[in-house]
């Protein structure tokens, strides 16, 4: 039973991407532990700016290595923020390697030379060394340890990833709220179903209510960022996965990687954007916080039922104290209305009543009120 358009879900829904940037809560340590974080990381930047000086004779101006830094930077942040793609484009990348270059041949002893060595290789597992070395010359840098953390989650190495998942929990880069909203993420999926993720919050968040707090091990995460990687895609291909032989994932990957894998029971994050799922939009159910996909229709509201009334915590409809959790709370909106409209359908005002309740307190929170209550009249 299909009772709500994908225009109307991603009207309503969040989406995430490999930078989402920390927020904070009543729950997480004070803003003073952020700022001595950003201070820390602004002494290691002049150290390291003073270890050029000193080293490089006849090097480029200072300016330069700025510049050609927030350069990288940009074509980076740019990539990962991409609706209908995870690889960058073919102008970012080749910016990237203009600027790895240009480290390579002017501060080949940086910091910035081996960590953007690493990251312009889109998970490139070959390059590790780099990454190794730029966490050598600035340890506890916040982007170095989300690096070595999903490198060590592609090897399928959790004792070694779970340290450096727990330091982004304790930095603020993965928040408590997205921790909570993941455990009802991984909720949503069947038994032994697949969860394809997007970006830095779904998958980091997957993984950590997974590995180190034992929630539905069952399910087994794939992350589109990280199918850039060839080792993550070999790996997943010998698990049975089958893929196109395209290295850019995009939405023309997502569509073929649905496809031939629908035997496997895929479910898609609500957090991806939905320019992925207007190829196949009649193929996509809400189910919860995830899109199931399959070919022959299915009654998702039982599901939805089910999950609501039995499955689901639903901490962020109650505990979102910070931006992030606030719209990320909005995810839940779609199976809400869905339900709503069945139960109008059968006349049972009462459970319509209830779901309000519910339905109301999560648009306010999420500062979409007026759009929800006018979507209420068609639901």
């Amino acid at each position: 039973m299909r009772n709500c358009s994908i225009l109307v879900i991603f009207f309503l829904c969040n989406w995430s991407n490999a930078q989402s940037q920390p927020q904070t809560n009543s729950t997480e340590p004070a803003p003073a532990v952020i700022e001595e974080v950003k201070k820390k990381e602004e002494l290691d930047d002049r150290k390291d700016a003073v270890t050029r000086n000193k080293k490089a004779k006849g090097s480029k101006p200072k300016v330069d290595l700025d510049e050609k830094r927030s350069q990288f930077k940009l074509n980076s942040d740019v990539s990962s923020k991409q609706r209908n793609q995870r690889s960058p484009s073919d102008n970012e990348q080749e910016r990237m390697d203009e600027v790895v270059k240009y480290f390579e041949v002017n501060s080949p002893n940086s910091f910035e030379y081996h960590y953007f060595k690493y990251t312009a290789g889109n998970y490139n597992l070959s390059l590790f060394n780099h990454l190794k070395k730029a966490e050598e010359i600035r340890p506890g840098n916040i982007d170095v340890i989300q690096q070595l953390a999903a490198y060590y989650m592609i090897k399928d190495m959790p004792e070694s990833a779970s340290g450096f998942v727990k330091e982004l929990v304790d930095k603020l880069k993965l928040t408590s709220g997205v921790l909570l909203y993941s455990e009802d993420l991984l909720h949503s999926v069947p038994k032994n179903g697949i969860l394809i993720t997007h970006g830095f919050d779904d998958t980091f968040g997957a993984w950590y209510m997974q590995n180190v707090k034992n929630v539905r091990m069952d399910v087994t995460v794939i992350s589109l960022d990280f199918l850039q990687s060839d080792f993550y895609r070999k790996k997943l291909k010998k698990k049975g996965y089958e893929m196109s032989s395209s290295k850019i994932i995009n939405v023309d990957f997502f569509s073929s990687f649905c496809k031939l894998n629908e035997s496997k029971d895929l479910n898609i994050s609500l957090t991806i954007p939905q320019e992925y799922f207007q190829k196949e939009a009649s193929s996509f159910y809400m189910t919860g916080l995830v899109m199931k996909y399959s070919s022959t229709e299915i009654d998702n509201f039982n599901v939805n039922k089910d999950l609501w009334d039995n499955h689901l915590k639903k901490y962020l409809i109650q505990k979102a104290t910070d931006e992030k959790s606030k719209q990320l709370s909005s995810n839940y909106l779609p199976m809400l209305l869905q339900m709503r409209r069945v139960y109008n359908q059968k006349a049972d005002f009462n459970k319509v009543m209830e779901l309000d309740k519910s339905i109301d307190a999560i648009s306010i929170q999420c500062n979409k009120y007026k759009k929800v209550q006018k979507l209420k009249t068609k639901y």
